[in-house]
């Protein structure tokens, strides 16, 4: 059974959290990622790290980058691992918001898995036009599709060109109401945020630690796979900028200025999403439910007690 959803904005601490809860209620965790779930980008997804790793961790790094992903695949997966793990007690956590979306209210239509000549259509046509080409042509076509997509971002371009091309309907029709899965009705749903200031010197500090960690070593690894710039999870925060880096067409200096604002930016679209699309979740402020949790001694049978369905007092 899930225990709870812990969802939150990148760097607002749900990793340290998740593990101390974890830890003092055995359960496991299941990863909502959508860029840990692939090997080779540990240190630039800012993955768990080995000693959280020690209590069990679900859906991560269990994919090739060259394989793809739909977010519609991640619930399937997570009730497969309920089924065979009956007795277990496991915490979601997470940012990705569309693979926390999926699992707790899925969207009510789904066209199903793209067909391979699809997806090599789709590649064929972008690597002959551009990106820049088919992001224009896609605005024309579903300008309500293509709201907050980049023009550099590979995924979510060819995501919505394999949508007109299966469909010819807009990429909205993909979602729909919230519509809550009976199954999870009653999982506590706790997103932690902090305050714009904190959360923003949190993402720079981060940033030069993930440095220090060897992230420009990770970019250079997999600059040396076939076909590198096509991978699925390359347009992932900072690797492309890195990349320029490697190649010698920027500074370390503005590749880490970059990224530091593309992460911010990323933040607050995260606290946009969870407070449109997961309605069922309580908000708390990060230190403030920390506090909370020391106050029960971690026992998250007191916390429930305490906080019926995980709400928040204030």
């Amino acid at each position: 059974m899930i225990a709870a959803v812990l969802c939150g904005a990148t760097a607002s601490g749900k990793s340290a959290l998740a593990f101390k809860l974890a830890k003092a209620n055995g359960f496991e965790i299941i990863a909502a990622d959508s860029r840990q779930i692939y090997r080779g980008f540990e240190i630039g997804t800012n993955a768990p790290t080995e000693l959280e790793r020690q209590l069990p961790h679900h859906l991560l790094g269990f994919l090739d980058p060259i394989q793809n992903f739909s977010p519609r695949a991640y619930p399937r997966m997570v009730h497969t691992l309920l089924a065979e793990h009956p007795h277990t007690r496991f915490l979601v956590v997470g940012g990705t918001g569309l693979y926390l979306k999926e699992l707790l209210f899925p969207s009510p239509f789904d066209r199903g898995p793209t067909p391979e000549n699809i997806r090599e259509e789709v590649r064929e046509k972008i690597l002959h036009s551009g990106l820049g080409h088919w992001h224009s042509e896609l605005l024309r076509l579903d300008p309500e599709g293509m709201k907050n997509v980049h023009p550099n971002d590979t995924y979510r371009i060819a995501q919505r060109l394999e949508n007109q091309l299966i469909t010819g309907e807009s990429y909205t029709l993909l979602g729909g109401p919230p519509i809550p899965d009976p199954r999870l009705v009653d999982v506590p749903v706790l997103c932690i945020g902090l305050e714009r200031e904190e959360l923003y010197s949190r993402i720079d500090k981060r940033v030069t630690q993930m440095l220090a960690a060897g992230w420009m070593d990770e970019v250079r690894n997999l600059m040396s796979l076939p076909d590198w710039e096509s991978l699925a999870p390359y347009n992932s925060l900072g690797y492309a900028d890195f990349t320029e880096v490697a190649k010698g067409l920027i500074p370390l200096s503005e590749a880490i200025r970059r990224i530091r604002k593309q992460t911010r930016n990323y933040a607050k679209r995260q606290v946009t999403f969870f407070s449109r699309q997961l309605p069922s979740a309580i908000h708390w402020n990060a230190h403030a439910l920390e506090s909370t949790f020391n106050g029960c001694d971690w026992s998250w049978e007191t916390f429930l007690n305490t906080h019926r369905n995980g709400q928040n007092p204030t």
